[in-house]
């Protein structure tokens, strides 16, 4: 009875490896899994099939490390159905050092076990982090998105908002985010012993991230999405739907311009002073980018309606 059962657990293994290597588009190489017994426990490796190699070599030495990877997640989640596992996973930095495709791939092969179960996934990788996202809004998977950092002596610091880093946020939350980094400069400014020093440092910071903010708004905004960095299509589509006007161009240019003047982005002659602005100033600044977007989707919508 006990060897029909570990007949039919390894037979069910072997099949649901077999279909993970085939989500994960593994085809350089086949595996087999070898039987082998240790006081009395029953456990399973993996060998490369048709491959013969000097016995003090690993065979999954030879793999590159992207088909390692795929190979150890193929495994893992090959052992998870055999098992009828339902548990939540969690994956460490899965696409760590691995090139686009592989990110993609694996990217797709995580949404779609999502659907199942959850799935809790931890990344420093901004691309892999969007083509989640990306692929979660496809395919209809709930996401919620938590960024966690370290400062100084403390680690694990949760952000209280429950934003994204900067580089991944949509140009609208970076506004929100520049007026809150205003509103505490603000409060900074007005406290006594407050620095001239450190509101320039706290300006120039602010201004640094309003011209990435900009830059970010000629691409999903003026340009309607047709590119964004990190999404690996061009939604060639959306130019239809693109106006630029002298207008804007001259706007962006000098905002970006100020920008530029008042951050320590580029190293700057010692006779071209840089007056600070004022936090009203800092702030009609942050609303001409705000105003910038609602005047372009605007005239994208009457333009759209004006087709129908």
């Amino acid at each position: 009875m006990r060897s029909m059962m570990q007949e039919k657990t390894i037979k069910q293994l072997k099949e649901a490896l077999e279909n993970e290597l085939k989500l994960l588009k593994v085809n350089s190489f086949n595996v087999e899994l070898a039987q082998r017994s240790s006081e009395g426990n029953v456990y399973f490796t993996i060998r490369l099939k048709g491959i013969k190699l000097p016995s003090s070599i690993d065979p999954l030495k030879i793999l590159s490390e992207g088909e390692q990877r795929a190979l150890a997640i193929s495994s893992f989640l090959a052992e998870l159905k055999a098992g009828n596992n339902p548990s939540g996973i969690i994956f460490d930095d899965p696409v760590s050092s691995l090139d686009h495709e592989w990110r993609e791939t694996i990217a797709e092969r995580i949404i779609e076990e999502a659907r199942n179960r959850q799935v809790v996934v931890l990344t420093h990788n901004i691309a892999f982090l969007l083509e989640l996202i990306e692929l979660a809004k496809l395919r209809k998977v709930n996401v919620k998105n938590q960024s966690i950092t370290s400062w100084q002596n403390s680690a694990g610091i949760i952000s209280k908002d429950g934003s994204m880093p900067w580089d991944a946020l949509e140009v609208a939350q970076q506004i929100k985010q520049l007026k809150k980094l205003l509103n505490e400069t603000k409060i900074r400014s007005e406290e006594q012993g407050s620095s001239k020093e450190q509101y320039e440092i706290d300006i120039a910071r602010i201004y640094s991230k309003l011209r990435s903010s900009w830059e970010r708004a000629i691409e999903q905004v003026l340009l309607g999405g047709t590119v964004i960095r990190y999404r690996k299509s061009i939604k060639s589509q959306q130019l239809s739907s693109v106006q630029i006007t002298l207008d804007d161009c001259i706007l962006i240019e000098e905002s970006t311009g100020k920008c530029s003047k008042i951050t320590d982005a580029h190293d700057k002659s010692p006779e071209a002073s840089v007056s600070f602005p004022r936090i009203e100033e800092v702030e009609e600044d942050i609303n001409k980018l705000s105003n910038f977007i609602t005047l372009v989707e605007e005239r994208r919508k009457a333009k759209n309606n004006s087709a129908v």
